[in-house]
């Protein structure tokens, strides 16, 4: 037997180490106190098999789990609404208890009180349409009311003005308000009043307030029509009643437009006051300044036939102030005492000059 078949003693110590190890591993407890091998390690190794468990039997409290959770949900839909219907049955007995007779008769008669209101709310009556017309006038001009019947049958929604609407109210003011001549509409509305047949009963009528626009001066159209110019250049019909105190005309205002109507309108204010009444009878908007009628502006005409230049809408921006031209022509016509010697007065410059009829050659003013 060679030398490597045989263990060393060291290699038996560790043998002999380890298996007394796996032998205290298994080994029990005595109740003295002693532990013994409970089974040969060998025979362990050999013989266990794995131990085979027998499943946990459930509780009784798991099994009444859906029980009580069915407990806790208390009665059903149609138990709780009878329950609830017993509880109001009594406490309204109660009520009434303590209510008394009385008391249960002013409650029914709120509650009629509130079913007939509620029900009379359906019931309610349409009004009565709007049958009448009048107008009140301002202060000023008039017109017929036959003209301002025909303004209101021109509303697109004349038809909704027998509901007499609010809405519809509000709409017809501002149709009227577009009518050239009108200046103010104050009131538009339905009143009360009794009727002309029976004055014991009442109708309903449409109610206008307004006011018209005040002519200024009077205007001749390129077609001969006549008609006026109220002081912010708007265009009037001629039936309107025009100022007592007599006034030039206007003439060419459809070649001048608007610009040229406010310039004129601006002018004669200004001059009105410091001229004799009746002295200048026509204001052309449009006619030649100079003697090529290069340019064309405003000139004024006298009884006389004397011309007085005053130039065109835009002059002032020259540093020409209207009032200064003002001041310039009535210095000229008074300084020559008898204007009828004068064939024109120009003041559309710094230095105004006159021509006298019987001149050849225009003298500055001094």
């Amino acid at each position: 037997m060679s030398r490597s078949d045989v263990t060393s003693e060291h290699e038996i110590e560790e043998l002999i180490a380890v298996a007394e190890r796996k032998r205290r591993g298994q080994r029990k407890v005595l109740e003295n106190g002693l532990d013994h091998d409970a089974i040969d390690t060998e025979a362990v190794e050999e013989t266990t098999k794995p131990v085979r468990r027998r499943p946990k039997r459930k509780a009784a409290t798991e099994v009444s789990e859906v029980e009580d959770a069915v407990q806790k949900q208390g009665p059903g839909f149609v138990t709780r609404g009878i329950h609830a219907g017993m509880n109001g049955a009594q406490l309204t007995h109660h009520g009434l208890v303590r209510m008394g007779i009385w008391g249960c008769a002013a409650a029914s008669m709120m509650v009629l009180l509130v079913v007939f209101s509620f029900y009379a709310i359906d019931k309610t009556p349409a009004p009565m349409a709007v049958t009448g017309f009048q107008v009140q006038w301002l202060p000023g001009p008039k017109v017929a009311d036959a003209e301002v019947l025909a303004w209101v049958r021109s509303f697109p929604h004349a038809a909704k003005l027998r509901n007499g609407d609010p809405a519809v109210l509000t709409a017809l003011a501002e149709h009227l308000r577009k009518q050239p001549i009108v200046a103010e509409i104050r009131e538009v509305s339905v009143v009360h009043v009794p009727m002309a047949s029976h004055p014991e009963q009442l109708q309903r009528n449409l109610r206008i307030v307004a006011a018209l626009r005040q002519p200024v001066l009077p205007v001749v159209l390129a077609s001969g029509e006549r008609a006026w110019i109220d002081d912010q250049g708007y265009l009037l019909p001629g039936t309107l009643p025009g100022p007592t105190i007599r006034r030039p005309v206007l003439r060419e205002i459809e070649w001048a437009g608007i610009e040229g109507v406010r310039a004129a309108l601006q002018m004669w204010k200004l001059l009105e006051l410091q001229v004799e009444p009746g002295l200048i009878t026509d204001i052309h908007l449009y006619q030649p300044l100079d003697q090529r009628g290069l340019q064309r502006g405003i000139v004024l005409y006298t009884r006389h036939g004397s011309r007085l230049i005053w130039g065109r809408p835009g002059d002032d921006r020259y540093g020409i102030k209207p009032e200064d031209k003002v001041r310039d022509l009535v210095h000229s016509m008074r300084s020559q005492g008898d204007v009828s010697r004068v064939a024109a007065i120009n003041v559309r410059f710094k230095q105004p000059y006159f021509v006298l009829r019987d001149a050849q050659h225009p003298t500055s003013q001094p």
